[in-house]
């Protein structure tokens, strides 16, 4: 056992928007009631649970024996009614500190009362929790209305498995342990670690229900263990209206993946504190606040958070992409169009530029750049399909597993939306860029689908553009890329019917014949799997590959394994195709975003371009040597099928959208992806590597796609991401932003006055002003493409070398 010395905890419990007119009430430790007993354990054992360095025990069964002795509790009122300051001052055996017995350890943390609740129950119904130590028994089955929770195999965040062992851990410690103590096994230490495993249990997605067995494995501060069956019941009523006490980001304890009420995004004191105040309309200016950016944003109603709390401005600075590190100067959370205007305005006053995010997937984690204001959408998130299902009005905030849920949940799985293939990626960003994923090919890209944008632009206002108005800009959001003309708010995209099914095969063809077939794709060389995608059943897809030679009996084509034939309907296609599956598997997982990010953020450097005729046998030759190389580190070349000029995004011009490479046959994309820095200076060279040994195959203006974000993409980037689309675009960013307000990001679009020479564009329609009406010169919104040919809808849809 760790020897163990006596130490002093100071634990505050303080809110985002401090009242601090009410005087505090104080109890002494020998006076406090039950409750507030029960409270100050919780959160004594709450703090020991999320130490990083060193684990004290989490569960003190006596409080004399371990040394935690209260000293002090002081409650005071918060802004809102249900919630309560508290300052605890206690004394503990610091078993991770036995060098330093003095050390002292500052806890900010909040605790919100849901009506008739015990918050060390939240957010559980108390009145329908129920514990007691019970063997499992043999005959389990889930009561009537209940199913079984789906087993994983990691105790990752927020599944049905993770939320049933938090309820039969906390119902035994505070419920079943202080009603009767002698139901559990006795330390000889005061103290135990506990490790909770689910046995067999049930529950209802629908009401909430949870009911079932766990094992809790008392690990004893004297060395012994016990095993304990504990049999558990409870609803739950959500962690957003009912949420734990929870500390505040910077706080030791804070952990973000359980900040249920967004304090990341709210400064615990002085110039971060959050307060409430009548948002601005669109396009009329915060109070003035003499350049403060914290006075601004406050007075604007917004939350924020900034360096008056250096922690939690770090933790709200992380994006997808590992790699990047980068810390803003304050990371804004507006809650409508109202305060990303007035975010947008107090960006300016305080002479800083503002960078809008959606889901922080930028390759380059442009979403936040030094000294900017970071404009995070994430509370925007709302998907509303119309009454008639052709169409959905999806926030920018979305993210591509809450886009493709709602859509499911609100039609009933009848229809379908076009996007990516990443359900945590932001569709703001992916909408703006292009969009390649599952349903390209018969569609077209997923801005291909948009009917109407709202923005707002560098004068705070908010523009509307559709077929009728501003089509010029509308036509430009479909390519130009995310924050270079503005915050986009809102969209509205067309839908599409989902058949019943469709049919998903993937296959590798052999190493010795993966040459011929890649040239009988015309595509060429190396090992491939293959993933083809169908909207229609198994039949006809085996039908269709066998008729045009590309898999089957009688085709010559020999693959490593049987084929993998699936078929599902549409949401369970992009659940498929996702590769999520530890963490999304059912549709409403698609809604866990912070399961996602938690299980699956990564290091990764990633290149890219499109082929826009055939690739040369050397060149294909230099990636499978590459990807020899790198594939231990997560390496891959994976190319994306678009078909070319017969295709859905073929269909429409180069100069009506924003989106210029229409031609392509099929971007190729390279690089890895890692899970430990350690490995970061081995791959990084070898990536840099491959685009060397590349250059000579292509031109140093190589077409790319602006989503798969590249500051090394060629000699000039504007050429590469726009082509003769250029022009037209700094045109129309001098229209609606002639002063780079929207420039944070070092390969965003500059406006016209400002650009360097680019070479004479093709022909391209004049744009109009973003405020004023459409015009009949502007580039009209992209077509709607017809359906694909079925033989191009089941032309292998994605391939990765290996």
């Amino acid at each position: 056992m760790p020897a163990s010395y006596p130490a002093v905890l100071a634990l505050a419990l303080v809110g985002a928007a401090r009242a601090a007119t009410a005087a505090p009430t104080c109890t002494a430790g020998t006076q406090l009631d039950a409750e507030q007993a029960l409270l100050a354990r919780y959160l004594y054992e709450l703090r020991n649970n999320r130490q990083a360095d060193c684990s004290p025990p989490d569960f003190v069964q006596n409080a004399a024996e371990q040394g935690f002795v209260v000293k002090q509790l002081c409650t005071e009122p918060g802004s809102a009614p249900t919630d309560t300051y508290t300052n605890l001052t206690a004394s503990f055996k610091n078993s991770c500190k036995n060098n330093n017995p003095e050390t002292k350890l500052k806890l900010e943390a909040l605790v919100r009362r849901c009506p008739g609740q015990d918050p060390t129950l939240q957010p559980w119904a108390a009145d329908s929790v129920t514990a007691r130590v019970a063997p499992l028994p043999d005959n389990f089955s889930c009561p009537a209305g209940l199913e079984p929770i789906p087993v994983v195999d990691d105790e990752i965040d927020f599944t049905p498995m993770w939320e049933f062992n938090h309820l039969c851990e906390n119902s035994m410690k505070y419920k079943l342990f202080p009603a009767d103590p002698s139901a559990v096994p006795k330390c000889g230490g005061g103290a135990a670690w506990l490790t909770t495993t689910m046995q067999d249990a049930c529950y209802s997605p629908s009401t909430g229900e949870y009911s079932g067995y766990c094992n809790i494995l008392f690990t004893c501060d004297d060395g012994k263990e016990h095993n304990v069956s504990v049999n558990a019941a409870g609803k739950t009523l959500g962690r957003d209206a009912c949420p734990w006490p929870m500390f505040l980001p910077g706080s030791d304890g804070y952990d973000p993946q359980f900040d249920f009420l967004n304090q990341a995004s709210q400064a615990s004191r002085g110039a971060g504190a959050h307060h409430l105040a009548t948002a601005p309309t669109p396009g009329s200016a915060p109070a003035p606040a003499g350049g403060d950016l914290a006075a601004c944003l406050a007075s604007a109603g917004i939350e924020f958070v900034d360096d008056s709390n250096p922690a939690a401005l770090d933790q709200a600075c992380k994006v997808w992409n590992k790699l990047n590190d980068t810390i803003a100067a304050a990371v804004a959370y507006p809650a409508d169009v109202a305060q990303v205007a007035a975010a947008v305005l107090c960006a300016k006053e305080a002479g800083i530029k503002p960078v809008p995010r959606s889901g922080g997937h930028s390759y380059m984690g442009y979403s936040v750049m030094p000294g900017g204001l970071t404009i995070d959408l994430n509370r925007m998130n709302v998907t509303t399909v119309s009454a008639d299902g052709a169409t959905a009005t999806v926030q920018a905030g979305s993210r591509l597993g809450q886009l493709y849920y709602y859509v499911y949940n609100q039609t009933g799985g009848t229809k379908a939306a076009v996007g990516g293939t990443c359900p945590p990626v932001g569709t703001g960003g992916l909408f703006l860029g292009g969009g390649i994923g599952p349903l390209t090919r018969q569609y077209g890209l997923g801005c291909d689908q948009l009917e109407e944008v709202q923005l707002v632009d560098a004068q705070g206002q908010l523009v509307v553009a559709n077929a009728s108005f501003n089509s010029d800009l509308l036509g430009a959001s479909c390519g130009v890329g995310g924050g270079n003309l503005g915050i986009v708010t809102e969209y509205r995209i067309k839908l599409h019917d989902a058949p019943p099914n469709f049919t998903i095969v993937a296959y590798t063809v052999v190493s010795s014949q993966a040459l011929a077939y890649l040239n009988y794709l015309n595509i060429d060389k190396g090992e491939i799997d293959v993933l083809c995608q169908y909207p229609g059943p198994k039949k006809e897809l085996q039908s269709l590959l066998a008729s045009e030679g590309l898999l089957g009996a009688g085709t010559g084509w020999n693959v490593t394994a049987p084929p993998d034939w699936q078929e599902m309907d549409w949401i369970h296609s992009v659940m498929y195709q996702a590769f999520y599956d530890e963490v999304v598997k059912q549709p409403a997982d698609l809604l866990n975003i912070a399961a996602m990010e938690k299980k699956y953020r990564t290091y990764f450097k990633l290149k890219s371009f499109f082929a826009m005729e055939e690739v040369s046998d050397a060149a294909w030759q230099t990636m499978i040597e590459w990807e020899a190389k790198i594939d231990k580190y997560g390496g891959y070349v994976e190319l994306d099928m678009f078909g070319g000029t017969p295709g859905a995004v073929g269909a429409v011009a180069p100069n009506a959208t924003g989106f210029v490479h229409r031609g392509a046959l099929f971007s190729i994309q390279y690089g890895a992806e890692w899970r430990k820095d350690v490995m970061t200076h081995k791959v990084i060279p070898l990536i840099e590597q491959m685009q060397a040994a590349l250059d000579p195959f292509f031109d140093p203006n190589r077409p790319a796609y602006i989503n798969y974000y590249d500051i090394q993409v060629g000699a000039d980037p504007l050429e590469s991401y726009y082509g003769t689309n250029t022009a037209w675009l700094q045109g129309l960013k001098a229209q609606v932003d002639p002063d780079n307000l929207f420039t944070a990001d070092p390969l965003a679009i500059p406006a016209a006055a400002s650009a360097s020479p680019t070479p004479a564009p093709a022909p391209a329609p004049a744009p109009s002003p973003a405020a004023g009406g459409g015009s009949s010169a502007s580039p009209a919104p992209a077509p709607a493409p017809a359906p694909a040919p079925a033989s191009a809808a089941a032309t292998p849809a994605a391939a990765v070398l290996h």
